[in-house]
C-alpha cells in the first residue's frame, strides 16, 4: 500500500473516530468535534480532490452503516462538505479569508435548506426545532448540577442563568450558526498551514497582517443602533448582525496581537499563554474586539516614522 493509500484509509478511520467519540462525549467532546473536518481536508490539500472527496464519501457511508443515518447526514452537512469545498478553493489559490467566507455562505445556505425540509417533513418550524434542542441542553445541564452538591439557591440561580442563555441562543441562532461555521473553517485553515511542510501553499495575507473589510463597520453601527432604538423583529435582526460582525472584529484584534507578538519576538510558549488568556480571561475578549474595531481609524500596525 502506497503513501496515498495509507493517508486515504487512515483519514477515514480518524474521521469516523473523531465523529463518533465527539458525539458520545456530548459537550465534553467539543474540541474533538472541531477537528473532524481536518483529516479529509489535509489529504485533499496534499493529494487532490479525488482522494479528499473519497474520504468524505466513504466516511458518510460508513457512519450511515455503523450508526445513525441522520448522524451521517449531519456529518456531511456540518463537516464533510466543509472538508471538501475549503481545500478545493485553497488549491486554486483563493485567498484563505475569501475561501472561508464563500464556503461558510454555501454551507449555511445548504444547511438552512436541509433543516427547512426536515422540519417541514416533521410538521414543525425550524425555530421550534431549535427551541427543542436548546431546551434539551438546558435540561441536561440542570440535571447534572442538581446531582452535584449545590444548594437550592445556587440551583435556582443557575437555572435562571441557563434560561437567559437559552433565550439568547434562540434569538441569535442564525448568526451563531454562521459564526461557528467560519470559526471551524478558520481552525482548519490554521491546521493546514501548520502541517503544510512545504507540500502546498495557502494564498492570502499572513494572519498578523489581516484586516476585516472596511464596509463591515456600517453593519456594526447599524446593529448597535438597531438594538438601542428598536424592539421586536428589528431588535432580533440587529442582535444577529452584531453576533456575526463582532467576532470578525475580535479576529482582527487577534491579528493585531499576533503582529505585536511577532514584532517583539515573543517566544512560542508565551504566545500560547497570551492567546489562552485572550480567549478565556474577561474582559480581554472585549478589549481585543475593541482593538479590531478601532484599527479602522488608528491603524495599529502602521509602521511608526521616527522624527529626527
Amino acid at each position: 500500500m502506497g503513501q496515498r493509500g495509507l493517508f486515504f484509509f487512515g483519514s477515514i478511520v480518524l474521521t469516523i473516530l473523531l465523529q463518533m467519540v465527539s458525539s458520545a462525549l456530548g459537550a465534553g467532546g467539543v474540541l474533538l468535534t472541531l477537528l473532524v473536518p481536518f483529516p479529509a481536508a489535509y489529504v485533499h490539500m496534499r493529494f487532490g480532490a479525488l482522494l479528499g472527496g473519497g474520504i468524505v464519501a466513504a466516511s458518510t457511508i460508513l457512519l450511515a452503516v455503523t450508526g445513525d443515518p441522520a448522524g451521517s447526514l449531519g456529518y456531511l452537512l456540518q463537516f464533510g462538505l466543509a472538508s471538501f469545498v475549503l481545500p478545493f478553493l485553497l488549491r486554486r489559490f483563493w485567498a484563505w479569508d475569501r475561501a472561508v467566507a464563500v464556503t461558510t455562505l454555501g454551507l449555511v445556505v445548504l444547511a438552512a435548506m436541509a433543516l427547512g425540509l426536515y422540519a417541514g417533513s416533521k410538521g414543525i418550524s425550524v425555530k421550534q426545532m431549535a427551541a427543542d434542542y436548546v431546551q434539551k441542553e438546558v435540561d441536561q445541564a440542570l440535571h447534572i448540577y442538581q446531582q452535584s452538591d449545590v444548594s437550592a439557591q445556587q440551583a435556582a440561580e443557575l437555572e435562571q442563568m441557563l434560561q437567559s442563555l437559552a433565550d439568547f441562543l434562540l434569538q441569535a441562532y442564525p448568526a451563531l450558526a454562521i459564526t461557528v461555521t467560519w470559526g471551524i473553517l478558520l481552525l482548519v485553515v490554521f491546521l493546514l498551514s501548520r502541517f503544510a511542510g512545504g507540500r502546498y501553499t495557502i494564498a492570502g495575507l499572513p494572519f498578523h497582517q489581516w484586516k476585516a473589510p472596511p464596509f463591515l463597520v456600517w453593519f456594526l453601527i447599524g446593529g448597535g443602533f438597531g438594538m438601542l432604538l428598536f424592539d421586536g423583529l428589528a431588535d432580533v435582526v440587529s442582535l444577529n448582525v452584531l453576533a456575526v460582525v463582532l467576532p470578525i472584529y475580535f479576529l482582527q484584534g487577534l491579528a493585531i496581537v499576533s503582529y505585536f507578538f511577532i514584532r517583539k519576538n515573543i517566544s512560542a510558549g508565551f504566545r500560547v499563554v497570551g492567546y489562552l488568556l485572550i480567549f478565556f480571561l474577561n474582559p480581554l475578549p472585549m478589549v481585543v474586539t475593541g482593538f479590531g474595531i478601532f484599527d479602522l481609524w488608528a491603524d495599529f500596525r502602521k509602521p511608526k516614522i521616527k522624527e529626527t
